[in-house]
């Protein structure tokens, strides 16, 4: 309970002879304010023209529902939602008295802003919407959070749970319901990101005959439809049947095709196919000059084998530019070369030789195949 008091005085040097002042009134009987709020109370007493020395006492009923300003002892402010009594009676005379009934009551919501009124999502995923709640200082500004299919999508405290495609409205609303605000949710299935195809790359190269299970990985693994496409540009050079069996028929290039059947990936793999020599190459080292195409210095010759495959070496000759035969190379330095491996590097020194030829023999499924490296074509 919280007293304050007033006093008024009369003029001490009035003549007239006593007069008690009888009635105190205040300017309003009930008033109704909301948190925050202030309101200036005012009293009057009669008569007027009392003698007395008035002493006014104020009291406040319930201080947790308003209060006094401390500026201003004749101005009280909202605190809380509720009713209780402003009290004024005079310091004397109790008895004397008059009271306001103050009812407080909540500052409403009138507006909620939702940080997103759209929103994409992927089954599985989550996001947060973010309520503003106008005006900022309203009373209660608790929400309620629903969803028009919770088979689609769920919303607790504002988290949204992705479930299943479809569409949804996400639904934020005062206590009573009087104030909503919605936001629209569009859920799709995940798509495909990225599919990888064992044994398959760009660039890559076959021999003619093979065959190939193609077995696949598809990304992410929530995704909605796992279900894809391989395809050859070229169905004479590389086939691929209903199973994903590759096979290789002849000499050429072609595109192989891997697509998603939910449209969201198409990746291309150029191929070549061919006989075994796709695989095979030479390369030369060693410390040599070359004046007018005679090379004078080392000069060594190496066979690489890049296929899976082994291969059997015969024979190595190396002519001059006009053809001669300079020399040939010992069988314990031939032999077969095991995939994906070289041969032992095969030279010597040279002096004035005239563009030397590597002329490489071997031998793979019962066929012979030649390889040559011309220094010409350095």
């Amino acid at each position: 309970m919280i007293t304050l008091a007033f006093y008024a005085c009369s003029n001490e040097n009035n003549p007239n002879p006593y007069l008690p002042a009888t009635s105190l009134t205040l300017s309003a009987d009930s008033v109704t304010i909301m948190p925050g709020e202030e309101l200036h109370l005012t009293y009057t007493y009669a008569p007027k023209n009392t003698t007395d020395i008035v002493s006014v006492i104020w009291k406040i009923a319930n201080t947790d529902i308003i209060n006094f300003d401390i500026y201003s002892q004749s101005i009280i402010y909202g605190k809380n939602p509720g009713k209780t009594y402003v009290i004024a009676h005079f310091r004397d005379r109790p008895e004397i008295a008059d009271t306001c009934m103050v009812s407080v009551i909540p500052r409403q919501v009138n507006r909620i802003e939702l940080d997103k009124t759209k929103v994409e999502m992927l089954v599985g995923s989550d996001t947060t919407l973010r309520a503003t709640v106008y005006p900022e200082n309203a009373t209660y500004q608790d929400l309620t959070w629903n969803s028009s299919d919770e088979t689609i999508a769920t919303v607790e405290n504002g988290k949204i749970s992705a479930l299943s495609a479809g569409m949804a409205d996400i639904v934020a609303a005062t206590l009573d319901g009087t104030v909503k605000a919605t936001c629209k949710i569009q859920v799709k299935n995940v798509p495909v990101s990225s599919i990888t195809v064992d044994g398959l790359s760009d660039g890559q190269k076959f021999l003619i005959g093979e065959e190939l299970q193609l077995t696949y990985t598809v990304y992410p693994e929530n995704a909605f439809n796992k279900k894809i496409r391989i395809s050859s540009s070229n169905e004479s050079i590389i086939k691929i049947d209903e199973n994903l069996k590759l096979q290789v028929l002849s000499k050429g290039e072609a595109t192989i095709t891997v697509a998603s059947e939910d449209g969201s990936v198409s990746d291309d793999y150029k191929v070549t196919a061919g006989d075994i020599t796709l695989f095979i190459s030479t390369q030369i080292s060693g410390a040599y000059t070359n004046i007018m195409g005679n090379i004078t210095g080392t000069l060594y010759c190496t066979l690489y084998n890049r296929s899976k495959y082994t291969i059997n070496v015969t024979s190595l000759t190396i002519l001059n530019g006009s053809g001669t035969t300079i020399s040939t190379a010992s069988n314990d330095l031939l032999g077969q070369i095991p995939p994906y491996s070289t041969s032992k590097s095969i030279g010597g020194q040279f002096t004035a030789v005239y563009y030397p030829r590597f002329v490489w023999v071997y031998e793979y499924d019962g066929k012979t195949y030649e390889t040559i490296y011309d220094t010409r074509k350095d």
